[in-house]
Protein backbone atom coordinates (compact mmCIF):
# COMPACT_ATOMS: atom_id res chain seq x y z
CA UNK A 1 0.00 0.00 0.00
CA UNK A 2 1.42 3.36 -1.07
CA UNK A 3 -0.38 6.62 -0.26
CA UNK A 4 -3.69 4.77 -0.12
CA UNK A 5 -3.19 2.94 -3.45
CA UNK A 6 -2.82 -0.85 -3.50
CA UNK A 7 -0.15 -2.36 -5.77
CA UNK A 8 -0.01 -6.13 -6.31
CA UNK A 9 3.22 -7.91 -7.25
CA UNK A 10 2.25 -11.11 -9.06
CA UNK A 11 5.72 -12.63 -8.85
CA UNK A 12 9.33 -11.86 -7.91
CA UNK A 13 10.81 -9.00 -9.88
CA UNK A 14 13.85 -6.72 -10.03
CA UNK A 15 12.06 -3.52 -9.03
CA UNK A 16 12.05 -2.22 -5.50
CA UNK A 17 8.88 -1.26 -3.67
CA UNK A 18 6.62 1.42 -5.09
CA UNK A 19 7.66 3.76 -2.27
CA UNK A 20 11.35 3.21 -3.08
CA UNK A 21 10.79 3.73 -6.79
CA UNK A 22 8.71 6.89 -6.37
CA UNK A 23 10.99 8.24 -3.62
CA UNK A 24 12.45 11.03 -5.85
CA UNK A 25 8.94 12.48 -6.15
CA UNK A 26 7.73 11.80 -2.61
CA UNK A 27 7.46 15.52 -1.83
CA UNK A 28 5.39 16.12 -4.97
CA UNK A 29 2.90 13.41 -4.05
CA UNK A 30 2.69 14.63 -0.46
CA UNK A 31 1.37 17.99 -1.71
CA UNK A 32 -1.78 16.28 -3.02
CA UNK A 33 -2.61 14.32 0.19
CA UNK A 34 -3.37 11.15 -1.78
CA UNK A 35 -4.45 9.23 1.34
CA UNK A 36 -7.42 11.56 1.75
CA UNK A 37 -8.80 11.32 -1.80
CA UNK A 38 -12.13 9.71 -2.61
CA UNK A 39 -12.93 7.66 -5.71
CA UNK A 40 -15.30 9.35 -8.17
CA UNK A 41 -16.74 6.02 -9.35
CA UNK A 42 -15.84 2.68 -10.93
CA UNK A 43 -12.83 2.28 -13.20
CA UNK A 44 -13.10 3.26 -16.85
CA UNK A 45 -11.83 0.62 -19.27
CA UNK A 46 -11.40 0.32 -23.00
CA UNK A 47 -10.07 -2.54 -25.11
CA UNK A 48 -8.25 -1.65 -28.34
CA UNK A 49 -6.78 -3.83 -31.08
CA UNK A 50 -3.13 -2.79 -30.76
CA UNK A 51 0.04 -4.08 -29.13
CA UNK A 52 0.39 -2.54 -25.67
CA UNK A 53 3.81 -1.09 -26.49
CA UNK A 54 2.21 1.09 -29.15
CA UNK A 55 0.14 2.73 -26.41
CA UNK A 56 3.28 3.32 -24.35
CA UNK A 57 5.14 4.75 -27.36
CA UNK A 58 2.49 7.42 -27.82
CA UNK A 59 2.50 8.27 -24.13
CA UNK A 60 6.30 8.43 -23.87
CA UNK A 61 6.73 11.50 -26.06
CA UNK A 62 4.91 14.79 -25.75
CA UNK A 63 5.81 16.61 -28.94
CA UNK A 64 2.65 15.31 -30.60
CA UNK A 65 0.49 17.44 -28.25
CA UNK A 66 0.60 20.46 -30.57
CA UNK A 67 -0.73 18.53 -33.58
CA UNK A 68 -2.85 15.76 -32.05
CA UNK A 69 -4.44 17.25 -28.90
CA UNK A 70 -6.13 20.60 -29.56
CA UNK A 71 -7.64 20.65 -26.07
CA UNK A 72 -4.32 20.11 -24.30
CA UNK A 73 -2.56 22.49 -26.67
CA UNK A 74 -5.06 25.17 -25.71
CA UNK A 75 -4.74 24.35 -21.99
CA UNK A 76 -0.96 24.13 -21.68
CA UNK A 77 0.65 23.14 -25.01
CA UNK A 78 3.40 25.79 -25.30
CA UNK A 79 4.54 25.11 -21.72
CA UNK A 80 4.49 21.28 -21.72
CA UNK A 81 7.83 19.64 -20.93
CA UNK A 82 9.08 16.05 -20.59
CA UNK A 83 11.91 15.74 -18.08
CA UNK A 84 14.70 13.19 -17.68
CA UNK A 85 13.86 11.22 -14.54
CA UNK A 86 15.51 8.52 -12.40
CA UNK A 87 15.52 4.98 -13.75
CA UNK A 88 12.07 3.45 -13.96
CA UNK A 89 10.26 6.79 -13.79
CA UNK A 90 8.97 9.42 -16.18
CA UNK A 91 7.85 12.94 -15.37
CA UNK A 92 6.14 15.67 -17.38
CA UNK A 93 4.99 19.07 -16.18
CA UNK A 94 2.37 21.22 -17.88
CA UNK A 95 1.82 24.76 -16.51
CA UNK A 96 -1.39 26.29 -17.86
CA UNK A 97 -1.25 28.60 -20.86
CA UNK A 98 -2.07 32.14 -19.64
CA UNK A 99 -3.60 32.85 -23.04
CA UNK A 100 -5.61 29.60 -23.24
CA UNK A 101 -9.36 29.46 -23.65
CA UNK A 102 -10.22 29.21 -27.33
CA UNK A 103 -12.02 25.93 -26.76
CA UNK A 104 -15.21 25.87 -24.67
CA UNK A 105 -14.11 23.30 -22.09
CA UNK A 106 -10.69 24.87 -21.61
CA UNK A 107 -12.05 28.41 -21.37
CA UNK A 108 -14.58 27.53 -18.66
CA UNK A 109 -12.17 25.21 -16.81
CA UNK A 110 -9.59 27.98 -16.48
CA UNK A 111 -12.30 30.44 -15.45
CA UNK A 112 -14.07 28.25 -12.86
CA UNK A 113 -11.11 26.39 -11.28
CA UNK A 114 -10.83 27.80 -7.75
CA UNK A 115 -7.54 28.53 -6.09
CA UNK A 116 -6.16 25.62 -4.02
CA UNK A 117 -4.15 27.22 -1.18
CA UNK A 118 -3.04 23.81 0.18
CA UNK A 119 -0.95 23.32 -2.98
CA UNK A 120 2.35 25.07 -3.75
CA UNK A 121 1.72 28.02 -6.04
CA UNK A 122 3.31 26.34 -9.10
CA UNK A 123 0.87 23.40 -8.82
CA UNK A 124 -2.30 25.46 -8.52
CA UNK A 125 -2.33 26.12 -12.27
CA UNK A 126 -0.65 23.08 -13.80
CA UNK A 127 -1.04 19.36 -14.49
CA UNK A 128 1.72 16.89 -13.72
CA UNK A 129 2.29 13.37 -15.05
CA UNK A 130 4.32 10.79 -13.10
CA UNK A 131 4.93 7.40 -14.72
CA UNK A 132 6.32 4.21 -13.19
CA UNK A 133 7.78 1.48 -15.38
CA UNK A 134 6.36 -0.34 -17.18
CA UNK A 135 2.71 0.65 -17.54
CA UNK A 136 1.21 3.10 -15.01
CA UNK A 137 0.91 6.90 -14.90
CA UNK A 138 -0.51 9.24 -12.26
CA UNK A 139 -1.97 12.57 -13.36
CA UNK A 140 -1.93 15.27 -10.69
CA UNK A 141 -4.25 18.26 -11.14
CA UNK A 142 -5.47 21.00 -8.78
CA UNK A 143 -8.99 19.55 -8.68
CA UNK A 144 -8.11 15.85 -8.37
CA UNK A 145 -5.91 12.90 -9.31
CA UNK A 146 -6.24 9.99 -11.72
CA UNK A 147 -4.17 7.05 -12.85
CA UNK A 148 -4.19 5.13 -16.10
CA UNK A 149 -2.46 1.92 -17.13
CA UNK A 150 -2.35 -0.64 -19.92
CA UNK A 151 -2.49 -4.42 -19.79
CA UNK A 152 -1.57 -6.70 -22.73
CA UNK A 153 -4.37 -9.17 -23.41
CA UNK A 154 -2.58 -10.62 -26.45
CA UNK A 155 -0.14 -9.64 -29.17
CA UNK A 156 -2.66 -7.20 -30.68
CA UNK A 157 -5.09 -6.60 -27.81
CA UNK A 158 -4.64 -4.09 -25.00
CA UNK A 159 -6.85 -3.13 -22.08
CA UNK A 160 -6.64 0.50 -20.95
CA UNK A 161 -7.84 1.14 -17.40
CA UNK A 162 -8.27 4.45 -15.56
CA UNK A 163 -9.71 5.74 -12.28
CA UNK A 164 -10.11 9.28 -10.95
CA UNK A 165 -10.24 10.68 -7.41
CA UNK A 166 -11.51 13.89 -5.83
CA UNK A 167 -10.96 15.83 -2.66
CA UNK A 168 -13.29 14.79 0.21
CA UNK A 169 -14.31 18.42 0.82
CA UNK A 170 -15.06 19.11 -2.85
CA UNK A 171 -17.54 21.98 -3.27
CA UNK A 172 -19.82 22.69 -6.21
CA UNK A 173 -17.31 24.89 -8.03
CA UNK A 174 -14.46 22.40 -7.68
CA UNK A 175 -16.76 19.61 -8.86
CA UNK A 176 -17.65 21.62 -11.96
CA UNK A 177 -13.93 22.22 -12.65
CA UNK A 178 -13.32 18.48 -12.35
CA UNK A 179 -16.16 17.81 -14.79
CA UNK A 180 -14.63 20.21 -17.34
CA UNK A 181 -11.19 18.68 -16.87
CA UNK A 182 -12.81 15.30 -17.53
CA UNK A 183 -14.20 16.56 -20.85
CA UNK A 184 -10.73 17.67 -21.90
CA UNK A 185 -9.23 14.38 -20.77
CA UNK A 186 -11.83 12.20 -22.57
CA UNK A 187 -11.08 13.99 -25.84
CA UNK A 188 -7.38 13.37 -25.23
CA UNK A 189 -7.92 9.67 -24.50
CA UNK A 190 -9.81 9.18 -27.75
CA UNK A 191 -7.10 11.01 -29.68
CA UNK A 192 -4.36 8.92 -28.06
CA UNK A 193 -6.21 5.70 -28.89
CA UNK A 194 -6.35 6.74 -32.54
CA UNK A 195 -2.63 7.58 -32.51
CA UNK A 196 -1.89 4.16 -31.01
CA UNK A 197 -3.91 2.45 -33.74
CA UNK A 198 -2.09 4.39 -36.47
CA UNK A 199 1.31 3.65 -34.90
CA UNK A 200 0.50 -0.05 -34.65
CA UNK A 201 -0.76 -0.18 -38.24
CA UNK A 202 2.31 1.68 -39.52
CA UNK A 203 4.65 -1.00 -38.17
CA UNK A 204 2.76 -3.63 -40.16
CA UNK A 205 2.98 -1.67 -43.40
CA UNK A 206 5.16 -2.96 -46.23
CA UNK A 207 6.77 0.50 -46.29
CA UNK A 208 7.96 0.23 -42.66
CA UNK A 209 11.77 -0.09 -42.58
CA UNK A 210 12.46 0.22 -38.87
CA UNK A 211 12.47 2.99 -36.32
CA UNK A 212 14.13 6.34 -36.97
CA UNK A 213 13.76 8.35 -33.77
CA UNK A 214 14.38 12.07 -33.54
CA UNK A 215 15.89 13.84 -30.55
CA UNK A 216 12.34 14.68 -29.45
CA UNK A 217 11.62 10.96 -29.01
CA UNK A 218 14.32 10.28 -26.43
CA UNK A 219 11.59 9.12 -24.02
CA UNK A 220 10.55 6.36 -26.43
CA UNK A 221 14.15 5.21 -26.85
CA UNK A 222 14.79 5.31 -23.09
CA UNK A 223 11.69 3.23 -22.42
CA UNK A 224 12.64 0.57 -24.96
CA UNK A 225 16.21 0.51 -23.67
CA UNK A 226 14.80 -0.43 -20.30
CA UNK A 227 12.46 -3.01 -21.85
CA UNK A 228 15.39 -4.63 -23.67
CA UNK A 229 17.33 -4.72 -20.42
CA UNK A 230 14.53 -6.56 -18.63
CA UNK A 231 13.48 -8.68 -21.63
CA UNK A 232 16.54 -9.34 -23.83
CA UNK A 233 14.34 -11.38 -26.18
CA UNK A 234 13.27 -7.99 -27.59
CA UNK A 235 16.73 -7.63 -29.13
CA UNK A 236 16.08 -10.54 -31.49
CA UNK A 237 15.30 -9.81 -35.12
CA UNK A 238 12.41 -12.27 -35.12
CA UNK A 239 10.04 -13.00 -32.23
CA UNK A 240 10.27 -16.58 -30.97
CA UNK A 241 7.06 -18.62 -30.64
CA UNK A 242 4.96 -17.65 -27.64
CA UNK A 243 5.65 -20.95 -25.87
CA UNK A 244 9.43 -20.34 -26.23
CA UNK A 245 9.49 -16.70 -25.11
CA UNK A 246 10.51 -17.32 -21.48
CA UNK A 247 13.06 -19.97 -22.44
CA UNK A 248 14.64 -17.59 -24.96
CA UNK A 249 14.90 -14.86 -22.35
CA UNK A 250 16.57 -17.25 -19.90
CA UNK A 251 19.01 -18.47 -22.55
CA UNK A 252 20.06 -14.93 -23.44
CA UNK A 253 20.60 -13.66 -19.93
CA UNK A 254 21.00 -16.78 -17.77
CA UNK A 255 18.17 -17.54 -15.42
CA UNK A 256 18.08 -14.68 -12.92
CA UNK A 257 21.60 -13.50 -13.81
CA UNK A 258 20.61 -10.13 -15.23
CA UNK A 259 18.40 -9.22 -12.28
CA UNK A 260 20.98 -10.36 -9.73
CA UNK A 261 23.76 -8.38 -11.40
CA UNK A 262 21.71 -5.21 -11.74
CA UNK A 263 20.36 -5.38 -8.18
CA UNK A 264 23.88 -5.96 -6.83
CA UNK A 265 25.14 -2.84 -8.62
CA UNK A 266 22.27 -0.81 -7.20
CA UNK A 267 23.00 -1.97 -3.67
CA UNK A 268 26.71 -1.21 -4.09
CA UNK A 269 25.96 2.29 -5.40
CA UNK A 270 23.51 2.92 -2.56
CA UNK A 271 26.31 2.15 -0.07
CA UNK A 272 28.69 4.55 -1.79
CA UNK A 273 30.91 2.06 -3.66
CA UNK A 274 32.44 2.78 -7.06
CA UNK A 275 31.20 0.22 -9.59
CA UNK A 276 32.59 -1.46 -12.71
CA UNK A 277 30.95 -3.91 -15.09
CA UNK A 278 32.44 -6.55 -17.38
CA UNK A 279 30.61 -8.07 -20.35
CA UNK A 280 31.78 -10.81 -22.70
CA UNK A 281 30.97 -10.21 -26.36
CA UNK A 282 30.10 -13.12 -28.63
CA UNK A 283 28.22 -13.54 -31.87
CA UNK A 284 25.05 -14.01 -29.78
CA UNK A 285 25.12 -10.55 -28.21
CA UNK A 286 27.43 -8.24 -30.18
CA UNK A 287 24.43 -6.47 -31.72
CA UNK A 288 23.21 -5.57 -28.22
CA UNK A 289 26.40 -3.75 -27.20
CA UNK A 290 25.10 -0.29 -28.27
CA UNK A 291 22.14 -0.80 -25.91
CA UNK A 292 24.46 -1.10 -22.90
CA UNK A 293 25.10 2.65 -22.78
CA UNK A 294 21.74 3.77 -21.38
CA UNK A 295 21.71 0.88 -18.89
CA UNK A 296 25.23 1.62 -17.62
CA UNK A 297 24.43 5.30 -17.28
CA UNK A 298 21.19 4.62 -15.41
CA UNK A 299 22.96 2.23 -13.00
CA UNK A 300 25.78 4.70 -12.33
CA UNK A 301 28.53 2.35 -13.55
CA UNK A 302 31.85 4.20 -13.80
CA UNK A 303 34.05 1.70 -15.65
CA UNK A 304 32.98 -0.73 -18.36
CA UNK A 305 35.19 -3.61 -19.50
CA UNK A 306 34.49 -5.45 -22.74
CA UNK A 307 35.86 -8.98 -23.11
CA UNK A 308 35.88 -11.13 -26.22
CA UNK A 309 34.80 -14.76 -26.31
CA UNK A 310 37.03 -17.38 -27.85
CA UNK A 311 40.62 -16.22 -27.53
CA UNK A 312 41.10 -19.05 -25.06
CA UNK A 313 39.50 -22.47 -25.27
CA UNK A 314 36.68 -23.40 -27.62
CA UNK A 315 33.40 -21.67 -28.29
CA UNK A 316 30.60 -22.56 -25.93
CA UNK A 317 27.94 -24.85 -27.38
CA UNK A 318 24.29 -25.21 -26.56
CA UNK A 319 24.46 -23.95 -22.97
CA UNK A 320 21.25 -24.20 -20.96
CA UNK A 321 19.07 -24.32 -24.07
CA UNK A 322 19.19 -27.76 -25.72
CA UNK A 323 17.77 -26.24 -28.90
CA UNK A 324 20.16 -23.29 -28.93
CA UNK A 325 22.77 -22.70 -31.57
CA UNK A 326 26.50 -22.47 -30.95
CA UNK A 327 27.65 -19.31 -29.20
CA UNK A 328 30.76 -18.46 -31.15
CA UNK A 329 33.45 -15.86 -31.54
CA UNK A 330 32.81 -12.52 -33.16
CA UNK A 331 34.28 -12.24 -36.63
CA UNK A 332 36.95 -9.63 -37.32
CA UNK A 333 34.60 -7.65 -39.54
CA UNK A 334 31.80 -7.64 -36.94
CA UNK A 335 34.17 -6.69 -34.11
CA UNK A 336 35.80 -3.82 -36.00
CA UNK A 337 32.47 -2.54 -37.31
CA UNK A 338 30.62 -2.54 -33.99
CA UNK A 339 32.78 -2.67 -30.87
CA UNK A 340 34.94 0.48 -31.22
CA UNK A 341 31.92 2.60 -32.21
CA UNK A 342 29.80 1.26 -29.35
CA UNK A 343 32.66 1.81 -26.89
CA UNK A 344 33.05 5.41 -28.05
CA UNK A 345 29.31 6.05 -27.67
CA UNK A 346 29.37 4.64 -24.12
CA UNK A 347 32.40 6.79 -23.22
CA UNK A 348 30.49 9.88 -24.36
CA UNK A 349 27.99 9.10 -21.60
CA UNK A 350 30.70 9.75 -19.03
CA UNK A 351 31.84 6.14 -18.54
CA UNK A 352 35.45 4.90 -18.77
CA UNK A 353 35.60 2.05 -21.31
CA UNK A 354 38.36 -0.55 -21.66
CA UNK A 355 38.36 -3.26 -24.32
CA UNK A 356 40.96 -5.55 -25.96
CA UNK A 357 42.59 -4.57 -29.21
CA UNK A 358 42.03 -8.14 -30.59
CA UNK A 359 42.77 -7.40 -34.26
CA UNK A 360 45.84 -5.50 -35.45
CA UNK A 361 45.57 -2.85 -38.14
CA UNK A 362 47.43 -3.42 -41.43
CA UNK A 363 51.08 -2.60 -40.88
CA UNK A 364 50.71 -2.39 -37.08
CA UNK A 365 53.56 -4.08 -35.20
CA UNK A 366 52.80 -6.98 -32.87
CA UNK A 367 54.12 -6.78 -29.30
CA UNK A 368 53.83 -9.64 -26.81
CA UNK A 369 53.22 -8.64 -23.18
CA UNK A 370 55.31 -11.64 -22.12
CA UNK A 371 58.36 -9.84 -23.55
CA UNK A 372 57.62 -6.16 -22.88
CA UNK A 373 55.77 -6.25 -19.53
CA UNK A 374 55.83 -8.00 -16.17
CA UNK A 375 52.50 -9.72 -15.59
CA UNK A 376 52.00 -12.62 -13.20
CA UNK A 377 48.86 -14.75 -13.02
CA UNK A 378 49.05 -16.74 -9.78
CA UNK A 379 46.92 -19.86 -9.19
CA UNK A 380 46.17 -21.67 -5.91
CA UNK A 381 47.94 -24.82 -7.17
CA UNK A 382 51.25 -22.93 -7.30
CA UNK A 383 51.35 -22.34 -11.03
CA UNK A 384 52.32 -18.83 -12.17
CA UNK A 385 51.70 -17.79 -15.77
CA UNK A 386 52.88 -14.78 -17.74
CA UNK A 387 50.18 -15.20 -20.40
CA UNK A 388 46.50 -15.74 -19.53
CA UNK A 389 45.86 -17.69 -22.75
CA UNK A 390 47.94 -20.58 -21.40
CA UNK A 391 46.04 -21.02 -18.16
CA UNK A 392 44.29 -24.23 -19.27
CA UNK A 393 47.60 -25.93 -20.13
CA UNK A 394 50.75 -26.86 -18.10
CA UNK A 395 52.83 -24.26 -19.95
CA UNK A 396 53.46 -22.01 -16.94
CA UNK A 397 56.93 -20.50 -16.85
CA UNK A 398 57.05 -20.02 -13.07
CA UNK A 399 55.98 -21.92 -9.97
CA UNK A 400 56.12 -21.56 -6.22
CA UNK A 401 58.56 -23.78 -4.39
CA UNK A 402 57.79 -23.11 -0.75
CA UNK A 403 58.13 -19.35 -0.40
CA UNK A 404 60.24 -18.95 -3.56
CA UNK A 405 59.17 -18.23 -7.12
CA UNK A 406 61.28 -20.41 -9.43
CA UNK A 407 61.58 -20.77 -13.17
CA UNK A 408 60.18 -23.88 -14.82
CA UNK A 409 62.22 -26.05 -17.20
CA UNK A 410 61.65 -25.92 -20.91
CA UNK A 411 59.39 -26.18 -22.82
CA UNK A 412 57.09 -23.43 -21.42
CA UNK A 413 55.35 -20.24 -22.41
CA UNK A 414 58.58 -18.18 -22.31
CA UNK A 415 59.94 -20.22 -25.22
CA UNK A 416 56.80 -19.52 -27.24
CA UNK A 417 56.79 -15.76 -26.64
CA UNK A 418 59.81 -15.38 -28.91
CA UNK A 419 58.23 -17.05 -31.93
CA UNK A 420 57.44 -14.54 -34.65
CA UNK A 421 54.56 -15.51 -36.94
CA UNK A 422 52.57 -13.47 -39.49
CA UNK A 423 49.30 -14.16 -37.61
CA UNK A 424 50.49 -12.14 -34.58
CA UNK A 425 49.91 -13.88 -31.24
CA UNK A 426 51.48 -17.33 -31.34
CA UNK A 427 49.58 -18.44 -28.23
CA UNK A 428 46.24 -17.75 -29.87
CA UNK A 429 47.28 -19.57 -33.03
CA UNK A 430 48.41 -22.64 -31.08
CA UNK A 431 45.43 -22.86 -28.71
CA UNK A 432 42.63 -21.85 -31.05
CA UNK A 433 43.86 -21.81 -34.64
CA UNK A 434 41.79 -20.35 -37.40
CA UNK A 435 41.76 -21.39 -41.06
CA UNK A 436 45.12 -21.70 -42.75
CA UNK A 437 46.25 -18.41 -44.30
CA UNK A 438 48.28 -17.87 -47.47
CA UNK A 439 52.01 -17.59 -46.77
CA UNK A 440 52.86 -14.02 -45.70
CA UNK A 441 49.26 -12.83 -45.97
CA UNK A 442 47.18 -13.90 -42.92
CA UNK A 443 43.43 -13.31 -43.01
CA UNK A 444 43.59 -11.52 -39.65
CA UNK A 445 46.42 -10.63 -37.29
CA UNK A 446 45.69 -11.16 -33.60
CA UNK A 447 47.01 -8.66 -31.05
CA UNK A 448 48.30 -9.66 -27.63
CA UNK A 449 45.28 -10.28 -25.38
CA UNK A 450 46.73 -7.89 -22.78
CA UNK A 451 46.80 -4.99 -25.24
CA UNK A 452 43.81 -2.83 -24.31
CA UNK A 453 42.12 0.21 -25.73
CA UNK A 454 41.04 2.74 -23.13
CA UNK A 455 38.53 5.52 -23.70
CA UNK A 456 38.22 8.24 -21.08
CA UNK A 457 34.76 9.60 -20.18
CA UNK A 458 33.41 12.40 -22.34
Amino acid sequence: IWNGFVFARCGPGPQGSVAETFAPFAADFADYHLDDLVSTGPAWTSEIAVNWKSVRDVDNEGYHVAMAHPGLQDLYGPNYRDYISPEGLSWSLAPFNPHGGRRWSVRHYLKILPDQPQLPEAKRRSWGYYGIFPNAVFTMAPEGVQFYQEFPLGIDRTLIRSMSYRRPDEDRRLRLARYLAGRIDRETQNEDIQLSIWSNEAMKSSAFDGFHLSDLEWGVRRYHDRLRGVLPVLTQAEAPPEDRMNATNDRLRGRGAFDACRDGIRRARAKGFHTSLITTVSSANVNELPDMGPLLEALGVERFFIQVLGLRGKAARKGCDPDGSEVSRVSASAWLAQVPAAAAAIARRGIRVIYPKVFLEPGEAFACAGLVADNYFVFPNGRVYRCPLCEDYPLHSLAFDGDRLVERPKLNENDLFRLDIPEGCVMHQLIQPGPAAPVGAPVTRIACCLLKQELQPG
